[in-house]
């Protein structure tokens, strides 16, 4: 795989089979089974807001947002394969998804509902951990809270 292109774009429906094998290769470590239906409404919902990335022609994680009812932006469903975690995919990322929500003029607010096994990727952007709920998710999963204020332009 050295030598291939990395590339992050916006999803397309065909992308759906290997973003949710890869959401099952993540479970039960970052999502609880049951999580499967809610992560395939907020792609029925929010599939012009998601990225994927892929390295090659390999698809190898993804992650979007949704704006709630009070305008802010949340991140959302952030996951990679099990093999191309803690290599900074992540980072590169959020880092694109922020860029996209700057571009568009979002909402400043970023929130991000996690587990504790993301603290370290959201602390990297200047995210703050605002709320932690144990066993939120699933037994062993705590509910994480991040947030990140975004600085407007002008």
């Amino acid at each position: 795989m050295s030598g291939d292109e990395i590339v992050v774009r916006k999803y397309k429906r065909f992308d759906y089979p290997a973003l949710h094998r890869i959401f099952l290769q993540n479970t039960p470590h970052y999502f609880e089974e049951l999580q499967a239906k809610n992560f395939s409404e907020f792609m029925d919902r929010n599939a012009q807001n998601y990225y994927v990335v892929l390295i090659g022609a390999e698809l190898i994680g993804g992650g979007g947002y949704a704006i709630n009812y009070f305008k802010t932006v949340i991140i959302s469903w952030l996951m990679f394969s099990p093999q191309y975690q803690n290599r900074g995919f992540g980072t590169m990322l959020l880092r694109q998804i922020i860029k996209e929500i700057r571009a568009e003029k979002k909402p400043a607010l970023l929130e991000a509902l996690s587990t504790q096994h993301t603290q370290g990727l959201f602390a990297k952007l200047n995210f703050t951990l605002v709320d932690v709920k144990p066993d939120f998710w699933a037994d062993g999963l705590d509910l994480h809270k991040f947030q990140l204020k975004l600085k407007t332009r002008g």
